[in-house]
């Protein structure tokens, strides 16, 4: 059986699909991109990877520190990260307990609503029996 040789496409057309997804893929932005355009993309960004850009130079500045194992900085980035640590335990202390100040004051409340509904429950159970002749 002969093998069929493939025939191939007019070049023309193809250059101009690879010309059309690098104007997909680049979207203008390159060498010939505008002051604006730079700035918006580059120095002006509102965030880098979901947080703000300082955030994000300091994260880097402190793994480099981290790299570099200097006793000094390693001490104060402890004790940063400590600090840090006692503030986020502070605060959700303070958040647990007005979640518990809140719970007590509901059931405060609630118990004796709950005891007087259970009493109606079972005082009308009571009032129903005595109704009703026994099996």
């Amino acid at each position: 059986m002969p093998r069929r040789q493939h025939q191939p496409e007019d070049p023309e057309p193809i250059q101009r699909r690879i010309r059309q997804a690098r104007e997909q893929v680049l979207g203008g932005r390159g060498p010939g991109a505008g002051p604006l355009e730079t700035a918006q993309f580059t120095r002006e960004r509102p965030a880098l990877g979901g947080q703000p850009p300082a955030v994000s130079r300091e994260q880097v500045a402190e793994q480099a520190r981290l790299a570099r194992g200097d006793p000094a900085d390693l001490a104060r980035l402890a004790a940063r990260h400590r600090a840090r640590l006692a503030a986020t335990v502070d605060e959700a202390r303070t958040r647990l307990s007005l979640r518990l100040a809140s719970a007590r004051r509901r059931a405060r409340v609630a118990v004796p609503v709950a005891a007087g509904a259970a009493g109606v429950v079972l005082a009308a159970r009571a009032a129903g029996r005595r109704g009703r002749p026994r099996r």
